[in-house]
């Protein structure tokens, strides 16, 4: 039995690292595009997941998680992996698009009655936190949360990735989707044509754009 070396550890970290930022983006712009047309359900579901992506990618930089716990993460998991690592309050961002994204997918902590009522044309409100909201407010807060947490994840992966002098995701980088990723980025998932176009576009687009600033108004659901 062979004994993996820590370079050859680093390598699939770096490849995990690469492809799980890569897909985030991905689940970002598909979120975005499907928000655009109203089709809300799976953009709520799709913010959260570009998120999910995002910080496990940034979990593979802790290198004392054995890489076998690398290969599928729980939800839960991920979460107390990835708390240690990122700065104190990171984890909000994550926490909020996690509660929108079950509010959505279990239709709400409400009783049958109410749930009944939702789908017979009552509105939707999330309730997180003992603080309620519109699914549409939830909706705006889940794209502008989710940018913020990307934001925070890509800074610590800068960091690993300079740190051990590897390729990854970086603001401002035109290069790193076409000629590490390879200009056949995501051929197998998204089609060259329709909505497929804009989602490539605008996922090839965020470590140039939406990604590079930093906004301070930061908003908190008490708000």
């Amino acid at each position: 039995m062979t004994t993996e070396n820590p370079t050859q550890d680093l390598h699939k970290r770096q490849m995990n690292i690469n492809a799980h930022f890569a897909w985030a983006l991905a689940m970002w712009a598909s979120a975005e595009a499907a928000h655009k047309r109203q089709n809300y359900l799976l953009a709520a579901v799709g913010y959260y997941y570009s998120a999910f992506h995002s910080g496990f990618a940034v979990v593979n930089t802790n290198v004392s998680i054995p890489k076998e716990k690398l290969v599928q993460i729980t939800h839960s998991a991920l979460k107390d992996y990835l708390e240690p690592l990122l700065p104190a309050g990171g984890m909000w961002h994550y926490e909020l698009l996690q509660g929108i994204r079950e509010g959505v997918n279990y239709l709400g902590a409400n009783a049958p009655e109410g749930k009944l009522r939702i789908v017979r044309g009552n509105g939707f409100v999330l309730d997180l936190g003992g603080s309620k909201f519109t699914f549409e407010r939830g909706l705006q807060m889940a794209q502008k949360q989710s940018l913020s947490f990307f934001r925070i994840c890509l800074s610590v992966i800068e960091a690993f990735c300079a740190k051990n002098k590897i390729v990854g995701p970086r603001r401002g980088d035109s290069h790193w989707v076409t000629e590490y990723l390879d200009e056949d980025f995501l051929l197998g998932v998204v089609p060259r044509e329709g909505d497929g176009l804009e989602i490539l576009k605008k996922a090839a687009s965020l470590l140039q754009n939406e990604l590079t600033t930093n906004p301070t108004d930061a908003e908190h659901v008490s708000q």
